[in-house]
């Protein structure tokens, strides 16, 4: 087999650049597709609807990221340019491939039980986790160029997306357990996450679990 040409599309839909040679995964040609092209309503646009798309030319720039026409992909310019071609609301999207919930770390974790009475206990925990973290939020352009992987979360509702990032966090829990007759109790915990992660970004989540367990 002989290659005649080797070509990549760091903006998908956009004209893209010859190469020379290149890095080649399971995934495809590396920096290949890393942004994309939507418009208002979330659907993807392409080239073959919109045709003077071709009209830019997408190429990897020094700092690794799609650069669009020598001018990094989310410059003002390069959104004005994509409206033109793809119509009003049209926006380029950074696409970050991977299972979000695919984690590696470790974690460390304490926790303690305080019997207050026969009926009554309380928790408290303490949790460092050294790794990657997974969670939601909305379009966040500074923590998806920091994460690891996206995906759209729609158990959350439309525009959320659930990322996975590297980060030290931090977690204490409190708790309440009320036995109720022999065999069932009521549980409710509280816990607070404390996360610093990659790209100096720090989040903070609040988890409430609430329980019955009912013994046969």
């Amino acid at each position: 087999m002989k290659v005649a040409e080797l070509w990549r599309y760091p903006v998908k839909s956009l004209g893209g650049e010859s190469l020379v040679q290149a890095t080649i995964s399971a995934a495809g040609i590396e920096g290949d597709r890393l942004v994309h092209v939507e418009d208002q309503a979330g659907r993807v646009i392409t080239a073959r609807t919109h045709p003077r798309l071709l009209g830019s030319h997408a190429a990897l720039g020094p700092d690794g990221e799609p650069w669009v026409d020598g001018r990094p992909w989310n410059a003002p310019g390069v959104a004005d340019e994509v409206r033109a071609a793809a119509g009003p609301g049209a926006r380029l999207v950074r696409n970050i491939p991977g299972d979000v919930f695919d984690l590696s770390g470790h974690t460390l974790a304490l926790r303690g039980n305080f019997l207050f009475n026969e009926r009554i206990s309380f928790l408290g925990g303490y949790s460092l986790r050294i790794g990657e973290v997974a969670s939601t939020t909305q379009q966040n352009l500074p923590i998806f160029l920091a994460s690891t992987a996206v995906s759209a979360d729609p158990a959350f509702g439309k525009g959320f997306f659930a990322y996975r990032i590297d980060a030290f966090a931090h977690t204490l829990t409190v708790g309440l357990s009320v036995a109720i007759g022999e065999h069932s109790s009521a549980n409710v915990e509280y816990s607070h996450v404390i996360g610093d992660a990659r790209g100096d970004i720090t989040y903070h989540d609040n988890i409430v679990r609430v329980g019955f367990l009912y013994r046969y």
